[in-house]
């Protein structure tokens, strides 16, 4: 019924914004051209000067526009030009010619509640468009910017489509808590949930997806990042690993149709080298096994049986338009990314409302923004923490190349006692879910007098997945049980099994903001005042079935089984409550101050400590502004200085109380105590930041140092059992310290008529630290593998960075093939899974009509710990049937030999990769009735990657928590990387 209501509500709000003013008008014509050559400019803003009426120029540089009667000028604004105004007469048609100021000073960047001209900007804050966004395959908007900014570092969990997201800014700085920063889109705070991660089915368990995956990136206009706290702290409690904002396109005058299509092809962008049957056989015997024992007589490929060439396809529709009085958009985006390994896929469609309606001369503005979407994810069986016998992936690289994929009778032939068979688990594993979102935010701006304006906005956010996962009875050697709260699940094997997954989250915006914009002493004074409250909800039920009612049967329904578990699950409530003020003055246009205090209250900290204080300040000194700086040299030279706090309240809601825990057997355990003391995690961050531009323009840049200290750190706290609770969330003592040094820089070598080229670059130091942490360490990343049961590979200790790999040094092999380990196999600290340093580059050139681009990007100074090396390629396991890569077998390793976690499996994962490539074509459609505008594109993503990691790629990071204690840097049997080519047609009507 809400949603019903909802809908309801928005399809009146679109109608409205639909309405055209019935004022006379007339109709002018124009060509936009630069200055300097002549040549036309594409993409120029024109509009009635102080209304919303406007249009964009063509191809051609030609606009057409209707204007009231009563209007007098129009102004015409292009990033890098300067904006100009042109007065209306009776002329129709206007030949208007652009300055360029060689910089994007004048470019406004979304800032929290509100928007900025970069030279006005005091904060840290680096924005792309869509000219600058990541081309091809893009599943989610972060795949958008990854590696463009500098500061900004973004890790998938593994190449699956839709897969889980690291997004660090400016280096990680919690232990326990969420270290992501807080998304924004179009106003309204996101919750990062929405998904569901997956219960041990019988083959392990998997990350929480992606929880951006709802939005459909061609939707997307600008993508802003506030890095510094002075940026963010707007945002108080939910800044402090800085703020991504996302702004979806708006309807402009003349827009009209829009529509674009790609097809996809994708691939493994790398495999195992393992051995084929010939090899396996000759390996076997070197190892000192039988191999007549294990040779069946075939040469299975079985990476190929696992693997495929993925088709996608995206297309994308929209309408939109503008008049004097109001503006829309409406758009549809479906999309089918067809994973690399067979039975994953991600599937989305998407529709989304943009519009905007004045009333009563302008003094009132209703904006609504409704995003409405479905993904339906299907799962090939790959989990984080498969046993001994592996998911897919690790089955099919130990398959034994010389097994047959099926018996003669067409079943599925036994492995008998090794791993599963990679073929049956394809067949007999269906797993997949479906998760509707609707994200909605209507606002209504009322400007009171001419300097004070109100806005009150409404934001609802609700999503709901469903995932069902469904394991035939057919499966051979699935003969562990699962016990689900003091309730034991018999074996797959026989019996077959059934989970079902149900999470529901929403969450309530509702804001009001006073903003006042006046003069002071003839300067710019600015002043927000705010309040905001938002609630969250999550209610998760589950629920396990067992025992096939046929036997033998493929279930494809919980009804297929005998057995049921009782409904289990968990839920969370927590509330936000906030009051914030913002203050910006500028004097003479040489000094800019910001100051900014938010007062944030949460339900999820005890009575001791709910409410929390969150200052910064900042400030800009405009040097070309002064004299003693040469005009001929400079085009813009500013410093910046800023000082902030920020908080971190990313955990779950209510555990400050003592929560308990219903048992399927009727019991109840007490699971958490209460803490009614535990305070909210502080992060304080300082800085100092030069931008510059020189020769004109024509190069420009930034340079940022950062310094933030997060202290009174969020932690869970486990208690050794037999104890009255489980845990407790307590604050740790100690500071986690990010400094580094951020360099943006843009050049442009050439600007040709004919011709230009255009450089971007960008790079980050980090230097990763934990001080006064007293004498405790933390362990996490847990390993698995045969004979590795309850080993971990890391430590957080005092004086190093986070994910910090503790572990015995590996010295080769002596005489016999056995490890070395100097010093008793003592631990040592041996890098840290962190990057100390990121880069990318982009180079990007337009001849004629024909334009490209390519993008690199690199990571130095982290290291990765290969558990599919430790688990899977050792000589041991050639000795015992199972396959293994080329160079183990050629290693002087003894198959007795342990594989015990050591630096034998810690490798560098420094890697330099060619991102993205594209090429487009853009027809001259000035002669066209149907196109305003039309091209062609194919581009190139994961095309060359430069590195010496053994596996198949270091951007990876399998899940591998210890005791809830998140781990970072470990690669095991993850979904490969994929190497993507893209066709695209982009046409305008």
């Amino acid at each position: 019924m809400q949603l019903k209501r909802l809908l309801s509500l928005s399809l009146l709000c679109l109608f409205i914004s639909l309405e055209f003013a019935t004022a006379q008008t007339k109709t002018i014509e124009g060509k936009v051209k630069d200055k300097k050559d002549g040549s036309p400019l594409i993409g120029v803003s024109v509009k009635v000067k102080n209304t919303t009426s406007g249009a964009v120029t063509d191809f051609d540089g030609k606009f057409q526009l209707k204007v009231p009667e009563s209007a007098t000028s129009l102004e015409i604004s292009y990033i890098g030009f300067k904006t100009i105004n042109v007065p209306i007469d009776s002329k129709k048609f206007y030949e208007i010619f652009l300055e360029s100021d060689n910089t994007s000073l004048n470019e406004v960047v979304v800032v929290g509640y509100g928007t900025q001209r970069v030279k006005d900007a005091t904060g840290s804050i680096a924005s792309l468009g869509t000219k600058d966004f990541n081309k091809g395959v893009i599943s989610s908007p972060e795949q958008l910017l990854q590696g463009r900014l500098a500061g900004v570092q973004i890790t998938p969990a593994s190449g699956e489509p839709g897969s889980g997201i690291s997004i660090n800014i400016r280096g990680t700085g919690s232990i326990r808590s969420g270290n992501d920063p807080l998304f924004v889109v179009d106003g309204v705070p996101l919750d990062n949930g929405g998904t569901s991660g997956g219960i041990d089915n019988g083959i392990g368990s998997s990350s929480a997806r992606n929880p951006l995956a709802f939005l459909n990136p061609s939707d997307i206009e600008n993508i802003s990042v506030l890095k510094d706290a002075s940026a963010s702290a707007i945002y108080g409690s939910r800044g402090a690993n800085g703020v991504i904002i996302i702004t979806t396109k708006k309807g402009r005058s003349g827009q009209g149709f829009t529509f674009n299509a790609n097809t996809s092809l994708s691939g493994t962008s790398k495999r195992y080298d393992l051995l084929n049957a010939t090899q396996f056989y000759a390996g076997v015997l070197n190892a000192g096994a039988d191999p007549v024992a294990v040779n069946k007589g075939a040469d299975t490929d079985w990476q190929s049986q696992i693997y495929r060439t993925g088709v996608s396809q995206n297309y994308n529709l929209g309408y939109g338009g503008s008049n004097n009085t109001s503006n829309y958009r409406v758009s549809l985006g479906y999309d089918k990314v067809a994973g690399v390994v067979k039975n994953s896929s991600l599937g989305r469609l998407t529709g989304r409302i943009n519009g905007s309606k004045t009333f009563l001369k302008d003094k009132v503005k209703v904006d609504l923004a409704l995003t409405g979407s479905n993904v339906k994810n299907k799962y090939a069986p790959i989990s984080d923490n498969a046993g001994f016998q592996g998911s897919l992936v690790g089955a099919a690289l130990a398959a034994n190349p010389t097994f047959p994929i099926t018996n003669p009778d067409g079943t599925f032939f036994d492995f008998s006692g090794t791993f599963n068979n990679p073929a049956a688990m394809l067949a007999y594993i269906d797993d997949s879910d479906n998760i509707n979102r609707l994200l909605s935010n209507l606002s209504a701006t009322w400007s009171v007098t001419k300097n004070l304006k109100y806005k009150v906005t409404l934001g609802l956010d609700n999503s709901k997945s469903l995932r069902y996962s469904y394991l035939g009875p057919n499966l051979p050697q699935f003969t562990g049980t699962t016990n689900i709260r003091g309730v034991n699940v018999d074996q797959v094997s026989g019996n077959g099994r059934g989970v079902e997954q149900n999470l529901k989250l929403s969450s309530t915006l509702v804001e009001h903001t006073l903003t006042y914009d006046a003069q002071l002493a003839n300067n710019p004074l600015t002043i927000l005042g705010g309040y905001s409250y938002q609630n969250f909800k999550n209610y998760g039920y589950n629920k396990i079935a067992s025992h096939v009612k046929t036997a033998g049967a493929m279930p494809s329904s919980m009804s297929d089984f005998t057995t049921t578990t009782p409904v289990f699950g968990d839920s969370t409530k927590s509330e936000l409550q906030s009051y914030f003020t913002r203050f910006n003055y500028s004097v003479n246009d040489k000094y800019l101050i910001t100051a900014t205090l938010r007062v944030d209250g949460s339900s999820k900290f005890g009575k001791n400590n709910k409410y929390a204080y969150f200052p910064a300040l900042a400030g800009k000194w405009k040097l070309m502004n002064e004299s003693f700086i040469p005009k001929k040299v400079f085009t813009d030279l500013s410093l910046r200085l800023n000082y902030g706090q920020t908080g971190n309240q990313e955990f779950p809601g209510g555990v400050a109380q003592a929560v308990s825990q219903r048992q399927l057997d009727g019991s109840v355990i007490e699971i958490n105590a209460a803490n009614p003391n535990i305070k909210w995690e502080t992060t304080t961050q300082y800085g100092a930041g030069l931008d510059f531009a020189i020769f004109g323009g024509r190069i420009s840049g930034t340079v940022d140092y950062f310094n933030k200290d997060t202290k009174d750190l969020i932690f869970l706290q486990n208690y050794a059992q037999p104890a009255a609770y489980s845990y407790r969330w307590t604050n740790l003592p100690g500071d986690v310290i990010n400094k580094g040094l951020e360099i943006g820089l843009n050049i442009l070598p050439i600007q040709a008529k004919k011709f230009s080229w255009e450089v971007a670059y960008n790079m980050t130091f980090l230097k990763n630290t934990i001080k006064n942490f007293g004498s405790s360490t933390v362990i996490t990343g847990s390993i698995n593998g045969q004979g590795l049961t309850g080993a971990y590979v890391q430590t957080i200790r005092d004086g190093y960075p986070l994910f910090s790999f503790n572990l015995p040094i590996f010295a080769g092999y002596d005489n016999n093939g056995y490890a070395i380990y100097p010093n008793d196999a003592a631990f040592r600290v041996s890098g840290s899974a962190l990057p100390t340093f990121n880069a990318g580059l982009t180079n990007s050139f337009a001849f004629g009509k024909w334009n490209a681009s390519f993008f690199i990007d690199a990571s130095t100074g982290f290291y990765i710990y290969n558990n599919t090396t430790n688990a899977l390629f050792t000589k041991g396991s050639l000795k015992n049937g199972r396959n293994v890569t080329v160079a183990t077998a050629e290693s002087v390793e003894n198959p007795l030999n342990a594989p015990e976690v050591s630096t034998r499996f810690l490798e560098k994962g420094d890697f330099v990769r060619l991102s993205n490539a594209s090429i487009g074509y853009t027809f001259d459609t000035s002669k066209s009735k149907n196109f305003k505008n039309f091209r062609l594109s194919l581009s190139g993503q994961n095309l060359l990657l430069i590195t010496k990691y053994s596996g198949i790629d270091p951007q990876v990071n399998t899940n591998k928590q210890l005791n809830s204690i998140p781990s970072r840097g470990i690669d095991y049997t993850s979904y490969p990387s994929a190497r993507t080519f893209t066709f695209g047609i982009n046409a305008s009507f």
